[in-house]
């Protein structure tokens, strides 16, 4: 309808149109326009919803559209925080929301973004309130949007912030939710995470992952069910390996299929079934190197009694890892074998990794997503449980009771009263005063939890790459020059990767590079930057389980680069590598430097066992850098 300049002006003033909003900007128009640009909410677009808006609510009139301007300010506002991470995008999208209720106390689109906001701010009580104020009709409407948003809660509880508070309000949503959605499908394949994670009850987990499958099969909900099914509290390994299977034969999606047969690996496992057990194992972690799939291979070493493999297996889990699950395997086999002495250290890494974790196993992928354990409270209460009654025995077994002791005592401060204590009561000698060995044991736990503060929990891309050509390097001969030449380039490239993280620790960069310019003056730049390198790199990780051949091939590339440029002009210019030079040395007895041939041939044995994985440990490190620096072969060359 067409309005005339001389009929009643539409916003109801009193006044004709021609004296009232005929000049004024179309507001109705301006809304609408606000409406198309969040259909591709650029920050450039949602900047303009943003003034639109404003522009709409700086008219003395409020239209009936003014409260939906506010809504979509309020939405242009989270898009730009989502960008950004930017605070004052959410104070401003909050202040958006509260005057579109002021304008309109019912406002359902409101009470959906301020559901939203909620969510992130991870107020889980404000956002089950805000639900029940919405109608009916808008929450059916609106159930996958709302439910998305649980989701998203579930998970950031779940992994980052790990608190009673947040339990506390997800337990009063999700009972919210139930409410509302009664078994929908959807929101119990969520809710199976929520309790199987923070909400810690796998019983009320087992419960709705089943309603969800009967209804909704799906794969991503049986992988969840059948590991359920594999936890001490339901113990039906027979259905979880039913679930796993129903889920494999269904699944689209790689990585849920990953996790379906890591899980199923596990179920095989604790059904002693060993052959489908060997043969799956054998293809996850030729197929899918990761810290899980070499994890869950060591337990099915360990269990069929090969402690030797499974030690290696759960070192090169946590090369790429360190995270407590593997720690306490194998400080488990340690034990196991009689190596208690090794099985306490590991223990005590293991308590530690805890601690610097806040309660929450977490780690990053091969593809730079978060990962995460779906261990609950009482999980992780169990791990260190295990572990101080590991610490306890191993003590015992020493014959170290005032240790044993200490352990149990910190581990009754720390966990309460267990009936594993009292047993251990009844083994441990009578002792009239054990508190120098409680002092030095709680001392201990400290100093490792202080190192392990040093070290980044993150997947090691490095490590799996440095694996993979450890791995093919046993079908080449790398006597072969060629051979040798290309396995060093392909190494090179791992030590770029290991690199990255220098960035992060540019103080401990700058210090060591004072420290090598003032004590070796005579190097020529690239061996300099080869040792700095080498040594921030042994620096970071000097308290991890990492294979230590990319750190001694740049101390050995040192020593090659130094022969090279003080032997120019002695030995033929197509001798290049630490091998080659040695011979040239021996060969023709080049003074002074055949006096180093028992240094120099160490340094190009632990060079060249860089091809085998788990070959080169600390202590091998060690051994370079004495021979380097306590020995002084650096100050020589």
């Amino acid at each position: 309808m067409k309005i005339g300049r001389n009929d009643p002006c539409l916003c109801v003033s009193g006044k004709k149109y021609k004296d009232c909003c005929l000049n004024k900007p179309n507001y109705e128009a301006l809304y609408f326009e606000q409406i198309e640009l969040l259909k591709n909410p650029t920050i450039e677009n949602c900047q303009k919803v943003i003034a639109l808006g404003n522009t709409i609510l700086e008219a003395t009139v409020k239209y009936v559209f003014s409260t939906g301007a506010c809504v979509n300010i309020a939405r242009a506002n989270l898009f730009l925080l989502y960008d950004t991470n930017k605070k004052e995008f959410i104070d401003a999208a909050k202040a958006a929301c509260d005057k579109a209720l002021v304008l309109k106390q019912e406002n359902q689109q409101a009470l959906l973004v301020r559901y939203e906001i909620n969510i992130f701010e991870t107020d889980f009580t404000s956002a089950s309130r805000v639900l029940e104020s919405i109608h009916p009709s808008i929450l059916k409407q609106a159930e996958m949007q709302i439910l998305m948003f649980y989701q998203q809660a579930v998970q950031k509880a779940n992994i980052y912030v790990h608190s009673q508070k947040n339990k506390d309000g997800l337990n009063i949503l999700t009972d919210t939710l139930f409410e509302i959605y009664k078994n929908y499908p959807p929101l119990c394949g969520s809710a199976t995470s929520y309790y199987m994670g923070i909400g810690d009850d796998i019983v009320r987990a087992y419960e709705v992952a089943k309603r969800c499958v009967e209804e909704w099969p799906n794969a991503e909900i049986y992988c969840n069910l059948g590991l359920i099914c594999i936890n001490p509290q339901i113990n039906r390994v027979k259905e979880a390996i039913t679930y796993l299977k129903k889920g494999l034969d269904i699944c689209s999606d790689g990585d849920v299929e990953y996790g379906l047969k890591s899980n199923l690996l596990t179920a095989f496992i604790k059904d002693k079934n060993w052959p489908e057990a060997i043969k799956l194992g054998e293809e996850l972690v030729r197929d899918k190197p990761s810290n899980l799939n070499y994890h869950n291979y060591a337990e099915l070493l360990k269990s069929t009694g090969q402690y030797d493999e499974a030690i290696e297996w759960c070192k090169k889990a946590l090369f790429l890892v360190e995270d407590d699950c593997t720690l306490l395997t194998l400080a488990d086999i340690y034990k196991r074998n009689a190596k208690y002495q090794d099985a306490i250290d590991t223990y005590l890494l293991c308590l530690s990794s805890q601690e610097n974790n806040n309660n929450c196993l977490t780690f990053i992928d091969e593809n730079g997503d978060d990962m995460y354990s779906v261990a609950s409270n009482s999980s992780i209460y169990s791990i260190k449980l295990e572990a101080f009654k590991g610490l306890v025995h191993a003590s015992v077994q020493l014959k170290s009771y005032d240790k044993a002791k200490a352990y149990m005592v910190l581990g009754k401060e720390l966990l309460g009263e267990q009936d594993e204590w009292e047993i251990w009561e009844s083994v441990i000698p009578t002792l009239d005063n054990f508190s120098q060995a409680y002092n030095e044991a709680k001392a201990l736990i400290e100093e490792a939890t202080n190192r392990a503060k040093t070290q980044t929990n993150y997947f090691k891309q490095w490590a799996a790459s440095l694996m993979q050509l450890q791995g093919n390097s046993q079908y080449i001969n790398l006597n072969e020059l060629d051979n040798w030449a290309e396995f060093e380039a392909q190494m090179g490239l791992i030590l770029e990767e290991m690199k990255k993280v220098i960035i992060n620790h540019s103080t401990l960069y700058s210090s060591i590079e004072a420290q090598i310019i003032s004590q070796y003056p005579n190097l020529d730049s690239d061996s300099k930057e080869f040792l700095i390198t080498a040594n921030i790199l042994y620096d970071i990780h000097k308290n991890s389980f990492i294979d230590f051949a990319p750190i001694i091939v740049e101390y050995s590339k040192v020593v090659e680069k130094r022969l090279r440029v003080l032997l120019a002009g002695r030995i033929p210019s197509n001798i290049k590598m630490l091998g080659e030079i040695i011979v040239e040395i021996d060969k023709h007895s080049i003074v002074p430097y055949n006096a180093y041939l028992g240094d120099l041939r160490s340094i190009n044995q632990l060079r060249r066992n860089s091809a085998h994985t788990g070959r080169l440990a600390k202590t091998d490190a060690d051994n370079m850098r004495n021979i380097l620096f306590t020995n002084g072969l650096l100050n020589r060359l």
